[in-house]
Parts: structure tokens; sequence; C-alpha cells
């Protein structure tokens, strides 16, 4: 462990649609996100024992982009 560790901060929104057709049997959906972290935890190995050791960052971590869906229902047992 590694006890100089601190808790992650972070920032972000988020915003989404999602759309069903044919009595629900058929959904897609589409969500946009956007975050900044502060401190983010990460692995690192330092040598010379390479022993896998988690620290924060001391820059900020950015994060965006697109999170897609589709499901699927062609009969009420069994969804895709």
């Amino acid at each position: 462990g590694n006890p100089n560790l601190k808790p992650e901060k972070s920032e972000g929104w988020e915003a989404g649609i999602e759309q069903s057709f044919g009595d629900e049997t058929v959904t897609f959906g589409a969500t946009y996100f956007d975050s900044t972290l502060k401190g983010e935890i990460y692995t690192t190995y330092p040598a010379p024992t390479f022993v896998a050791t988690p620290a924060n960052r001391t820059t900020l971590s950015k994060q965006h982009g697109v999170e897609l869906f589709a499901s699927a229902r062609p009969i009420p047992q069994l969804r895709f």
C-alpha cells in the first residue's frame, strides 16, 4: 500500500438520450461525457523491485467521449 495515497477528486457532466422502437423490442441510446480528475489514482512499478504501487498523478486527467448502446428483445425471454 501507499500511506500517502489520497482520494481522487472529479468534476464532470454527462448528457444522454435513449429511444425505443417496436413496443420496446429495440432500444438505442447514446451518452456524451466530459470529466476532469485531480489526483487520479494509477499504478506505478518503481525500480528496482517493480512491485505494483498505487500513487496519485500530479497532473489533471481529462476524459471525454461517447458511449453507445443497442438492445434487442426478439422474444420476452431473450435480450441481446
